[in-house]
């Protein structure tokens, strides 16, 4: 998988089907014809992450695929690998 970064506003689309501000996206993973993945935090608690699953309905509108799922301890994890160079 190719990964590059990108500028706040390129998920914009997202940010509005999450209900967040665009800052507040962490990472999107997006291919066409398949599901997309998005991982975000909200006003309520920065320090919880979310991940969500979106895909677009009948009409071509971004949607989002069940609930969100809350991912405690993710921030720890992620500060593990980094410094385990992973």
């Amino acid at each position: 998988m190719n990964a590059e970064w990108k500028k706040a506003h390129a998920f914009a689309e997202i940010a509005e089907t999450l209900g967040v501000r665009t800052d507040q996206i962490l990472a999107a993973i997006v291919n066409p014809g398949m599901p997309a993945f998005a991982a975000y935090t909200t006003d309520a608690d920065e320090t919880l992450l979310f991940t969500q699953l979106l895909a677009r309905d009948a009409d071509g509108i971004l949607v989002r695929l069940g609930e969100p799922t809350a991912r405690p301890g993710a921030w720890e994890e992620i500060a593990r690998q980094i410094e385990e160079g992973l």
